[in-house]
């Protein structure tokens, strides 16, 4: 005799020892249902934390493939699909040209062709995009004349590189003036960077690009299409790009060290001492330091401060941190991300701008602490000779009680703005010996400052307001 038990009434009390996975009604849609608010406020979400909310919340293991694809479908309904994104670009280009004039778009592309060979009329292949916005590119000029190139992976369905060309203004804000996307770093992707940076947004002359040592950079830079050869433009490398090498090539942490301290080192005596030092290594040590031109890597050498005391690609480095979110989007909604950050940056840092002029401030937070500091220390330095025809004046320092040692001297040019202790034409504003000679003749020694430190100057580059984009139905 047989039993089938057609229905139980009382309170089931079977326990499982584990959680039942894959459960065939859990699929990615529902899933999906359930992660798409958390992925529209982080699409950076990661997979396993999905997996175990989901967990959490409906008492199931799903797997992870089924998350990811759950994340996904999310990701397509508040960003739109990875290869529908391509075909809405142009769209969203020709808005942003026509609702902001003086908008910059470049696309890079090639011939498309069939397998066997023949020319597909009328198709090209993107291959990458250059864009950059009009207040961007007309503010530059207000900012410190230097900017810094870097490139970061793009994190979704296609690995392509986004390249960041930004700026800083006089309080040490980030200034995004480019952006870039290409499939990777190559000699044809610089060339297309650097020959439309050129032509279309740092179209003045004397602004220094500091970059990483990329081949592609460096068998570009010169080309004379791009003009980014002295006097027009000046290359710089980033120290630590360089130290890198270093370490990668004498496997040493020591010279490591010595190659950076070489690098921030403000006086050439203690450059070229260091230099020699190098001797020390072996052989191979020294000429890798020496057959780099000293005026590119060295800030001893930047006699005209044109790196505006910066050594690194940090800035760059600190945009690609700062879009790490949206480096997980489809290609259009970045280029609409990065309209939409910049003016709301825009926007805050104008008001905030407005608020410091109007209690009477001229000068930038962080000039104002280092000129009170240096005016400090002018009080233990007294001019000790000068020579008015030439502007050169003498000053020497006293020995602080602390420190022991003998009193230094040094020499100040007020019309040329250089100190040989470096700091005056490093940062571009008065250092404590400098500012000791402007007591000496009674000048104001603010007015030695960059004029890209002033409040009013930077003023002038949040003024531009960025347009309202409309609507995609209007």
């Amino acid at each position: 005799m047989s039993w089938e038990v057609i229905r139980f009434n009382v309170e089931h009390a079977c326990t499982m020892t584990s959680l039942k996975q894959n459960h065939k009604h859990l699929d990615s849609d529902v899933i999906c249902s359930y992660v798409k608010l958390v992925v529209e406020k982080n699409p950076r979400v990661f997979v396993f934390v999905l997996v175990a909310s989901i967990r959490n919340t409906f008492g199931y293991i799903t797997t992870y493939y089924k998350a990811w694809m759950a994340k996904r479908k999310a990701m397509t309904l508040w960003y739109g699909n990875w290869d529908q994104s391509y075909n809405e670009l142009p769209r969203l280009l020709q808005a942003m040209k026509f609702f902001i004039p003086g908008t910059i778009v470049r696309y890079y592309t090639h011939t498309a062709i069939t397998l066997e060979g023949d020319v597909i009329p009328k198709n090209r292949i993107f291959d990458g995009l250059l864009w950059a916005f009009k207040p961007a590119i007309e503010r530059f000029r207000f900012c410190k004349q230097m900017i810094q190139v870097d490139g970061t992976f793009l994190y979704g369905l296609y690995r392509n590189v986004l390249m960041i060309v930004v700026a800083q203004d006089g309080d040490r804000n980030i200034f995004p003036i480019a952006f870039a996307i290409v499939k990777k770093e190559s000699e044809e992707t610089w060339n297309f960077i650097i020959s439309n940076l050129c032509s279309h947004v740092v179209t003045q002359a004397g602004v220094c690009m500091i970059s990483d040592r990329s081949s592609g950079l460096l068998s570009t830079i010169g080309r004379p299409e791009n003009r980014w050869t002295p006097p027009h433009g000046y290359l710089a490398y980033s120290i630590r790009h360089i130290a890198s090498n270093a370490m990668k090539r004498f496997k040493q942490k020591n010279i490591k060290k010595e190659i950076i301290n070489m690098g921030y080192a403000l006086l050439q005596p203690n450059f070229r001492a260091r230099l020699e030092n190098l001797r020390r290594y072996e052989d191979d040590v020294y000429e890798f330091a020496a057959e780099i031109p000293i005026e590119i890597w060295s800030q001893a050498y930047d006699v005209k401060g044109r790196r505006y005391d910066h050594m690194t690609t940090n800035l760059a480095e600190c945009i690609n941190s700062v879009l790490k979110m949206t480096r997980r989007l489809p290609i259009a909604s970045i280029v609409r991300e990065t309209y939409f950050r910049l003016g709301k940056v825009w926007a805050e840092k104008s008001s905030q701008i407005d608020v410091m002029i109007s209690d009477e401030r001229n000068w930038a937070l962080d000039l104002e602490k280092a000129m009170q500091k240096n005016q400090t220390h002018a009080t233990s330095i007294f001019v000790h000779n000068f020579a008015r025809l030439d502007s050169d004046f003498v000053v020497q320092a006293l020995v602080r009680p602390h420190e022991g040692g003998n009193s230094t001297t040094y020499t100040s040019n007020l019309n040329r703005r250089w100190c040989d202790r470096g700091r005056f034409q490093a940062f571009k504003f008065p250092c404590a010996h400098a500012v000791v000679t402007c007591m000496h003749i009674n000048v104001d020694p603010y007015f030695y400052v960059d004029y890209c430190y002033s409040l009013h100057t930077m003023r002038n580059i949040y003024s531009c307001d960025f347009k309202y984009l409309p609507n995609e139905a209007y």
